[in-house]
């Protein structure tokens, strides 16, 4: 064989050789994307590609606490894969973190990449001895690749069930067989003059005062045989064998009206301002279930009225009826509210339960995720960026309640006029000759109280209330405070010291036109 001859040999061969590497690497630029789906596990790794449907399932989470885990797509294939469809869950207590950053429709990802997403309980704070609350959703997803268990078949849409049990703490007496509370949380209801329960055990006791909690109360009057156990006023506890004002006295817990902290633990709630009592119930005594189904479309059940828009991250939609959204207001600035005139606190606070507390006011402000302001004015001039309001409420983290010293303000479309501003009573008398005068505003005790002889707490406490229970009592001094406490006693403790008149800004719980005290502040006067 010639030279030549071999040379065409080789070429041909070279040739051929070329068109297959050619041909080969344009199959596998032509192969289709492939998607494969896995979850995180608790320890940390992946669960491999299981047949569907695919489970995240939180178990038992404490309310109060947040958890995440992660959804991860990946392409297996040789060609962009997309994300042609995403719903991923979005209840208040279950949702997915980023759902516009992460697993969103239209996200593509290349060939051996993958995309993951993140799926959160955010439970909320609630109240001890609830029964557990089971709360289940879905991811949607769908892609445009094939199913990496089965590369003959199309991935289409898949489901991944996201599942959680909420779970809240047992305190007070428990049931031996399962460490449930003997007595279960029924609601929040309003106290009136004529008590809901009949016995309030803490007033004869500092202690007790100073150290209040739900379950505590639960053990005292499960001591005495009652029925129900409820805490009121951050510090009262009350016992009773049944409800004095029965389903017209219970409010619907979205308004937040149950909020105060308890004097032994910040982290439960002990009623609420304005006479607002927790209530509980022994579970084998009384069918909390049934009362709580009689008393749905009860007239005494207070409903928001107005219906809220879904707050965007800048906090510039609410409650769409009627409240307008104002923007994002400074707060704190001197020390001083920019709406002062009434304030409730809640972990399960929301824009709803916001509008409802300050429905005689003309406008209302979140702020801290939990507090809510109530005022009748607003100050010029404070104006804050719209950014600055970008905190989660605590009861809807969809919505925006403030941020740190910053309001997320709405304003009434009915105007309310403001009554008469309230003074603090420079003089008044006990009834039996005895003279007080007002000398100021002054800080409480930490950790005890300023005056202690003797006290009283009435829904219709006013100064002069106040005089004459002290005057009985014989002491030299008196204090108000939270609007509706008396203190009698001859000196101020040690630790006790004089405050700026504007702290001490509760009105009387029996008067509208007097003050009397504030959180932790004592409108204090001398008998002379």
């Amino acid at each position: 064989m010639s030279p030549w001859s071999c040379s065409f040999i080789y070429l041909f061969a070279c040739l051929a050789a070329a068109r297959t590497t050619l041909l080969s690497h344009t199959i596998q630029a032509t192969g289709p994307p492939i998607a494969s789906l896995s979850i995180s596990t608790p320890s940390g790794g992946w669960t491999t590609d299981a047949p569907p449907p695919l489970v995240i399932d939180f178990g038992p989470v404490l309310a109060g606490a947040i958890v995440g885990r992660q959804i991860r797509l990946c392409n297996t294939g040789q060609s962009t894969l997309t994300i042609t469809r995403s719903r991923p869950p979005s209840l208040a207590q279950l949702a997915a973190v980023n759902p516009g950053a992460e697993l969103y429709e239209g996200q593509t990802i290349a060939p051996g990449s993958c995309a993951t997403g993140t799926v959160a309980v955010y439970s909320s704070p609630q109240q001890p001895n609830r029964p557990a609350q089971r709360i289940e959703s879905y991811w949607i997803l769908g892609t445009d690749g094939k199913d990496a268990r089965d590369r003959t078949k199309e991935f289409g849409i898949r489901g991944i069930k996201v599942g959680v049990t909420i779970t809240t703490r047992q305190v007070g007496p428990l049931n031996g067989q399962n460490g449930t509370g003997v007595y279960q949380y029924v609601g929040c209801f309003r106290d009136a003059p004529a008590r809901n329960l009949e016995r309030e055990v803490n007033g004869g006791s500092p202690s007790r005062l100073q150290n209040n909690t739900n379950g505590n109360c639960m053990d005292i009057c499960a001591m005495g045989g009652y029925v129900f156990a409820g805490t009121e006023y951050r510090q009262e506890c009350w016992c009773g064998n049944s409800i004095g004002n029965g389903a017209a006295a219970f409010r619907d817990e979205k308004l937040g009206l149950c909020g105060l902290a308890c004097t032994g633990d910040g982290g439960e709630q002990c009623g609420g301002e304005g006479g607002y009592l927790s209530l509980y119930a022994d579970q084998g005594r009384f069918d909390i279930v049934g009362f709580l189904d009689s008393v749905k479309g009860s007239t005494g059940s207070t409903t928001p009225t107005t219906t809220a828009g879904s707050a965007t991250p800048t906090g510039s939609t609410g409650p769409a009826e009627l409240w307008g959204y104002l923007g994002c207001y400074r707060d704190n600035v001197d020390s001083r509210r920019t709406l002062s005139s009434k304030t409730n606190s809640s972990d399960g606070m929301t824009l709803e339960a916001c509008a409802a507390f300050c429905s005689g006011f003309n406008f209302f402000g979140t702020e801290y995720a939990r507090e809510c302001y109530c005022g009748y004015s607003l100050p010029s001039g404070f104006v804050a960026d719209s950014a600055d309001c970008n905190t989660p409420c605590s009861g809807n983290k969809v919505q925006i309640c403030g941020s740190g010293d910053r309001l997320s303000v709405y304003r009434n479309s009915v105007y309310n006029t403001p009554p008469p501003t309230p003074s603090h009573v420079p003089r008044v008398s006990s009834g039996a000759g005895t003279s007080w005068v007002w000398t100021g505003c002054y800080t409480e005790v930490s950790g005890g109280r300023a005056l202690k002889s003797a006290s009283l707490a009435r829904d219709d406490m006013t100064a002069q209330l106040c005089a004459s229970f002290c005057g009985a009592e014989g002491t030299k001094m008196m204090g108000l405070e939270y609007g509706r406490e008396c203190w009698c006693g001859d000196s101020l403790e040690k630790g006790s010291a004089i405050a700026t008149q504007a702290e001490c800004d509760m009105v009387c719980a029996g008067d509208g036109g007097e003050y009397c005290g504030g959180k932790n502040r004592l409108d204090v006067y001398r008998a002379g």
